[in-house]
């Protein structure tokens, strides 16, 4: 019997921090055949930039605070 993947299980097994990448990737290491859609395959890439855009501007925000917190221990 085949698996068919949402676009949530793919996520899950993209990031290594979403609650369902341990899920994920023992779904995507199961010896069996497995599928998702091209309409899957489209949500994945909108939600895969969205979350890496996201994760990008909170390190940015983190290493401005970080950087702008020892400056004033500094001083």
């Amino acid at each position: 019997m085949s698996l068919f993947f949402d676009t949530n299980v793919c996520i899950g097994y993209i990031f290594k921090w979403d609650p369902w990448h341990e899920k994920a990737v023992g779904l995507f290491n199961e010896d069996i055949g497995s599928y998702f859609s091209q309409s899957v395959l489209e949500e994945i890439f909108k939600v895969f930039n969205t979350l890496v855009n996201g994760y990008i501007r909170f390190l940015e925000k983190l290493n401005y605070e970080i950087f702008n917190s020892e400056k004033k221990t500094i001083l």
